[in-house]
This record gives C-alpha cells, structure tokens and sequence, in this order.
C-alpha cells in the first residue's frame, strides 16, 4: 500500500452554480464537467424543533391523555382481537386507570391500564415520553388475572394509528424503509414508497434480516420515524385509511392465543419520534442524536469510545494458545495501537469445524489452560479482549445436545399445529428457509436461561472477557411456530424473546462494564431492544468488499452510529469501512509486510472518529454501481467541525463533483482541509450549503477525506 498514490489526488474547489439537481442523477458526464450532486437546502426550510415539540404533545395528549384535538382522535394507538370482537369498541366498555411518575430529568412514565371486568384479562400499556426530544414509546403486557383461560387473544397490532395528511398536491406522502442486514452488497439500501399501500416483514425471525424495523413517514410539513423493538417475526402495513389519513400498523407477525391464569405476555416496544420542517434526512438527525442520548450502551454517561480490534484467525492452520500470544505481540512490536484482541469462533471444542456448537469449554488441546493466558497476554499490554459465542444454537454431538435434550426446540411440526384459525398463519416452506441446523436453546424455558447465565457468567469472569460477542446463524421462525399448539400460536416467540432480553439484562447486570456485540449472520437483529443492550461490530457478512461496505454506511448510518465491519488493510478500502469500530485483522503474518500506512490510518482514524457520532447527511444518491461518485457528510455543529467522505469508484469518468453540505451556520466561515494534501480553503457557510462546493478527484479508485473547522 502506498500512501503516496493519494497525495494530490484531490482539488478543492469553489464553484459560483446555484443549479441544484435531484439525488437521481446520473452519472455519464465528460471528463472534467462540473455536476451538482445534491439540491440546495431553502434556508426557510430548517427543522423546526418546537413544531415538533407540538405535534408530539399533540398526539401524546390524544393517545394516552385522553384529549381529543382537531387533528387526532383518542382511540389508542393499538388495537387486538378478543374472543372475536375488535378491541376499539372493547375497551369503551372496559375499566381504564391512569397513573404516571417522572423517571428522571428527561422521561415520563405513563401506565394505562384497561381491566376487561367479564375475563379478567388485563391490559397494560406502559409508554415514556422524552421531554428533550419528541419521542414518545412503549409496550403493552396482558396478562390473565382471571381463574379460567382466556378467550383467544390475537391480531395484536403493537401500533395501529393514523396520521393526517392534507393537501396532497403540495405534500405528497412517502414511506422511507430499508434493506436489512442479509448478506448481500445492497444490506441496508434506502428505498421509499410514495402513496399505496406497503407490507413489510423479516423474513424468518431474525428481526432485522431483509428489512430494518425502522421506518420513516413523510406527510404534510414533517413526518415522523417509527420503530419497532423486536427481534422477532414482526409485520407493518402502510396504507390510506380515506377517514383520517395514513395508517400505520405493525406488531408481532403472528399472534392467535389464550393466556392460562396468571399468565402475562409482552408485544413489541414501539417508538415514534415527531419532525417538523427541514426533511426526512433532518428527522433522521434527530433520531441519530436520541439514540445517542437515550439508548446506545454508554460508559460513564458517555458514548462508548470507538475502537480498533485486531484479530488472526487461523482455526484450520492452528488457532492455539500460543498462536493467540505470539499474534498479539506481532501487532505490538509493530507499533499497531489496537483497543481490543478478537477472538472468533472456533476455541471451544468443535471438532475442528467452527459451526459444531454446543459445548463451552475451550478446546483442552489446543488450549489447555483455557483462554486466561491469552487475555491476560493482551491486558499486559493494555488490550482488551472480545470472544465470539453462539449460545442459542446447538448441533448433535455437543454437550448441550447430549445432556439438556429437554431444553432444546426442534424444527419438527408438532401433529396438530396446522391451525384454521388464524388467516395470517402459512406453514413454513423448509426450502425457502434454508436447511434448519440443530436446534435451538429455549431461551424461554426458565431453567435453561437460568443455567446459561450462570455459565456464561462464570466464563467470563474466569477468562477475563471484556466484550461478549453473540453470533446466531439461524433462522428461528421455523422452531418458534412448531413448537406452538393451535390455541397458542406466537407464545414460543414471545417466551423466546423475553428470555433473550433477560439473558442480557442479567448480563449486563452482573457485569456492569460489558460491552455485548451483537451478530446475526452479520446484521439480523439489529431491532430497538437489542441495539440498547449491544453494539454491531460486523453490520452484514458480505466484509472486505469496498462498494458494499460504502453502500452499508449509506445505508445504516441513517438509523445506527455505532457499527463495525471488516476493514480493508489498503487506504481506499479503510476509508470504505471507516466505522465506529474498525477489525484490522488479519495481518498479514508476511514479515516483509509494511506496517507504516496502516499505523498511519489507524492514527487518522482516531483523529476523526469523534465525528462518526455527529450528525450525518448523505449528499449523493444511493448506488453501488462501480462509475458512480458516493459521498456524506459528518457534522457536529456544537464543535463547529466536521468531515466529507467522497469517493470517486474505478469507472467514473466524471473528475468532478459539485456537493451541497448540510447543518452549516450561514454567517460563519469554515476552513476545510483535504487531510492527504493539507490543501485548504475558507467558505462560508452558505457557500457551502446554497452555491455549492466542487471537488476535483484526479484518479479513478480514489477516497478523499475533508474536514471542516468553523472558523469565525
């Protein structure tokens, strides 16, 4: 790798064009032709916090306060059936209690419970509205108080609710989704729909596996984001309601049960957040900073620190004890800084073939003092450590197989769960689901949750692990729902999920400093509930790749600041995975391998990574075609800084590019710098953001990185 390649590879430019374009632009342009890559921001067209501030009261006062407005109506957000009879004429009939507390500065707790006098079935909807952001969320739990089992409970839409939409001519409507975290280039890729009507599920149990639960819906003047927290089988419908305006509906896919006394279940959490003004990509900078604020693991009360790991995996060439150590002291005689040592799959006894899983216990051969002396090698250095775990999935021959067979769900149909009953079940098509491997630990049996805390947690602590790295390659749909009995269709699900959120709570509980990554096939559970209790240091599978890795930033960097991903050992290919986390493993074990351009990335990544946690706007379309410019913007307005990753693909003939940048203070003067060239230039703000900025890219297959400072 040569540095020197990138030296002068980039012009800054200032171009006087106001001519804006649409981010559908294509990209057969001569050589050397200026082209405007992103609109202009209307200076009046800023987000409008106290708007939003309103129209989230707005809501919540209708929804949960019982205050009817001129545009929302009381009926509650939600909706179920109940022994055949919808819950919005129910509930009228049904006892409401109201109670709230202040659970701290920024949140109020509200619980509304309604008591069904007949059946004793209790339904409690326990939301938190923020006072800092305008968000308001929660879950629903019903549970039977009554001494006979219920009627069947079903249909239970988490959220089922209306927004208004006026004048249609000026305001169209459109839906913002995206692409999950499968294993393909285009994981994570934005698409919108604009009118109609939208359905939209996972897949096969891994909740943000062929679409993330996350949703923007512009309508009128703003819009609004809606979440679902369930790493599970969800389902949301989009549609034209003609009374009120645009329906949202979603919940837990497949819900047709009856609760025995006693008996109380969850939904999932839902979470909407209100933006008014500006745009959706406005709304999603909102939502970047509530997440931060509110939701991602912190330390200290602050944001979690980014980080290099380094790793060597070698399980077929001797993945070993001494191994480990001898790695760990090649990236350090080197100079390499690395934060963490990442141990992946394949240290337990697995036959020598990683995917054999089920028995936790280091491999006696290869390490026969267990993982202790590695992690220990690596804290000696000042290194922490992460170590890869596959708890949920257990194949024949492994301890868990051969001792616990009563813990463990099996993909066979039990004989009588084909139900009649419920329009929304279809039996599931093994060959659409891929082959099933093994069984799968049930985490909802209580003992086996309790057995697997206590052993993971005695792991550990006896091998000095600092981040706990949880992979699940598995889809689970196909066990959960032939495990359930016809009157009890989505109970295995819920059971299931409830047990995984205790697993980690209790976790994270016992040790109160763990870092818990979380990887599904790469990026498949990446809902609300998991990412408050984890991190994703490998966002998809499809790793090493440049243009996927550009299109996955693209992509996730709307819904989720921290991520990680492998990391390419070149400058273009760093630069495409430049992350909150950063694997710079493996390295090459070549002694002739140069370890000063790498040093030196690693050096300028830490200068920029506090950026990767402001504010980010993409300011080119979407693509992953190789003649395609791809480029976005990190801003952190309270500093006053922030950067631009432009990358010209190796087919581009067009040199360059014209870019609107975003969240800029108009009057102030920025100095922006191309950090390979040091070459720099002052623009005021609205330069940058009304006329437009140009940069010149010299050679095809290049990543430039400008930052800004504000400067008066």
């Amino acid at each position: 790798m040569n540095q020197s390649t990138h030296r002068k590879q980039s012009t800054l430019l200032f171009a006087v064009t106001a001519a804006g374009m649409l981010l559908t632009t294509n990209f057969s342009l001569a050589e050397n032709q200026v082209k405007s890559i992103s609109a202009p921001k209307k200076e009046n067209a800023q987000m409008d916090a106290a708007a939003s501030a309103a129209e989230a009261n707005k809501w919540i006062e209708a929804k949960f306060l019982d205050k009817t407005s001129e545009d929302y109506d009381t009926t509650p957000p939600f909706s179920f059936t109940y022994g055949g009879k919808l819950s919005g004429e129910l509930l009228k009939t049904w006892k409401v209690q109201r109670d709230s507390r202040k659970l701290d500065n920024c949140r109020t707790q509200r619980i509304t419970t309604y008591s069904d006098p007949a059946t004793g079935l209790e339904v409690c909807c326990e939301s938190i509205q923020y006072s800092d952001f305008p968000v308001i969320e929660w879950t629903l739990y019903f549970k039977n108080n009554g001494r006979k089992n219920t009627p069947v409970l079903e249909n239970i839409q988490a959220i089922d609710t209306s927004f208004p939409v006026v004048n249609h001519a000026a305001n169209f409507e459109r839906l913002n989704y995206f692409d999950g975290g499968h294993n393909q280039a285009d994981a994570f890729q934005p698409h919108e729909a604009i009118l109609g009507s939208i359905r939209l599920n996972p897949g096969y149990g891994r909740g943000s596996d062929r679409y993330l639960p996350y949703f923007n819906l512009e309508y009128g003047t703003g819009g609004i984001i809606i979440a679902l927290g369930w790493p599970g089988q969800w389902k949301v419908d989009c549609f034209d309601s003609h009374n009120w305006g645009r329906q949202f509906r979603g919940g837990q896919e497949l819900t047709h049960f009856i609760l025995y006394p006693g008996e109380k279940v969850r939904s999932p959490l839902i979470a909407l957040l209100f933006w008014q003004g500006g745009d959706w990509i406005d709304g999603q900078n909102v939502w970047r900073r509530w997440m931060i604020a509110h939701n991602l693991p912190a330390r200290d009360g602050k944001p979690l620190p980014g980080q290099v790991a380094g790793q060597r995996y070698d399980l077929e060439n001797g993945y070993t004890e001494e191994s480990q150590k001898q790695y760990i002291d090649q990236y350090t005689s080197k100079g390499l800084k690395i934060d963490y040592w990442w141990m992946d799959a394949g240290w337990y006894s697995c036959g020598g073939v990683w995917s054999n899983v089920g028995t936790w216990e280091p491999d006696p051969v290869r390490f026969p003092n267990g993982l202790r002396p590695v992690t220990d090698a690596a804290r000696a250095k000042g290194i922490r450590s992460i170590v890869w775990f596959e708890p949920e999935r257990v194949t024949p021959g492994t301890w868990l197989w051969d001792n616990h067979p009563e813990w463990l769900l099996s993909d066979e149909m039990k004989k009588n769960n084909y139900p009649k009953t419920a329009s929304s079940w279809l039996p599931l098509d093994p060959a659409k689901t891929g082959p099933a491997s093994g069984r799968l630990l049930n985490l909802g049996n209580p003992e086996a949750r309790k057995w697997l805390v206590d052993y993971m947690d005695g792991i550990l602590t006896s091998q000095g692990i600092n981040l706990y790295r949880q992979d699940f390659n598995n889809d689970p749909l196909i066990y959960w729902r032939a495990n359930d009995e016809p009157d009890r269709q989505g109970i295995t699900e819920i059971r299931y999920i409830e047990g995984y959120l205790a697993y980690w709570d209790e976790l994270r509980k016992r040790h109160p400093n763990l870092v818990i990554d979380s990887c599904a096939s790469g990026g498949r559970r990446l809902d609300l509930e998991t990412v408050r209790r984890s991190v994703s240091l490998t966002r998809s599978d499809d790793v090493f790749h440049d243009i996927s890795n550009q299109g996955h930033t693209y992509g996730l960097s709307m819904w989720l600041p921290y991520q990680g991903s492998g990391t390419p050992l070149n400058t273009y290919g760093f630069r495409s995975a430049l992350l909150w986390s950063l694997n710079v493993g493996p390295v090459a074990t070549d002694p002739k391998f140069d370890y000063e351009p790498l040093k030196r990335l690693i050096e300028q990544w830490r200068e920029l990574s506090p950026n990767l946690l402001g504010d980010f706007y993409p300011l080119t379309a979407y693509s992953l075609r190789p003649n395609a410019w791809i480029a976005w913007q990190y801003n952190r307005p309270e500093a006053g800084a922030g950067m631009v990753q432009i990358f010209r693909r190796e087919k581009s003939e067009v040199d360059t590019m014209l870019f609107h940048l975003r969240g800029l203070d108009p009057d102030a003067s920025y100095q922006l710098t191309d950090i390979d060239t040091s070459e720099s230039q002052a623009l005021t703000g609205r330069e940058l953001m009304n006329k437009g900025w140009a940069v010149k890219i010299k050679d095809k297959h290049s990543a430039v990185i400008i930052t800004y400072t504000r400067v008066k």
